[in-house]
């Protein structure tokens, strides 16, 4: 390897820490209990669910056989619901289920994921890995996951209540959120809320006449937060830390992109 090969490779990583330096950083991370914005409450209930049409749902959502499942009654509070009005639901929790999630290099995990769905609509509301008994904090106390309002503000979009039928399963989408670094295996919790997304300033088509239009199409998305990682993001000669990553992946498209970081 060339004096310039290296040049090119250092310009694209960043600077290399030590030992020492990776040791520094360790020093002054903040560890604590889970932080989730998920609380499930279970209901007393005669209700019998359909485990036929949960299993044939749960099986489409994570892409395989899941022959054990176990279905609870109760209420679900999403501290950041993003773009479903209210915090508190009515659902079915899902648990029992396996997911396959595929990394960069071509290895396999498997992951349990629980599945929380409306209880009468059976729409997919939310899905989460299991939580980690300790988590990376913060740095500081209010640099906590965006809100829905702040979130579709800095990025100039509507976020809304998913609208159609999802198109990637479970597998799929985190899969793509391994190779963008981010180990669901390891992380604190990864959550993720399928949403439908709506451009506020779309892009504008122009027809054969010469006439402009905006492309006002939604788009359906998975909404992703990785939550109590140490994720290491690296750009030209610039390192930073990150205790959460809140991750948009498109269910129709392959496009992946990041929304936000907390220090």
């Amino acid at each position: 390897m060339t004096p310039a090969t290296v040049g090119v490779l250092l310009l694209l990583l960043g600077p290399i820490l030590s030992p020492e330096e990776e040791s520094e950083i360790d020093k002054v991370i903040r560890k604590g209990g889970p932080r989730s914005p998920l609380t499930f409450q279970a209901l007393p209930s005669q209700d019998v669910p359909d485990q036929r049409s949960l299993q044939e749902l749960t099986e489409k959502l994570v892409g395989r056989r899941c022959p054990n499942l176990a279905y609870e009654l109760g209420v679900l509070t999403d501290e950041t619901p993003f773009g479903i009005e209210s915090q508190q639901q009515n659902v079915w929790h899902i648990a029992g289920a396996m997911v396959n999630v595929s990394g960069s290099n071509g290895d396999v995990i498997h992951v349990p994921i629980h599945l929380v769905v409306d209880d009468k609509s059976a729409r997919l509301l939310v899905a989460f890995t299991e939580s980690k008994e300790v988590w990376i904090w913060p740095a500081v106390d209010d640099s906590l996951a965006e809100t829905a309002e702040e979130t579709a503000s800095n990025h100039r979009i509507s976020i809304q209540e998913l609208d159609r039928q999802l198109t990637k399963n479970l597998s799929e989408v985190l899969s793509k959120v391994h190779e963008r670094g981010i180990d669901p295996g390891t992380a604190g919790q990864i959550v993720l809320r399928p949403r439908t997304i709506l451009s506020q300033f779309p892009a504008v088509d122009v027809g054969p006449d010469g006439v402009g239009s905006p492309n006002t199409i939604p788009y359906a998305y998975w909404i992703v937060e990785a939550l109590g990682i140490l994720e290491r993001q690296r750009l030209p000669v610039k390192r930073w830390y990150s205790s959460e990553c809140l991750l948009f992946v498109n269910d129709e498209l392959p496009d992946v992109w990041f929304g936000q970081y907390a220090p």
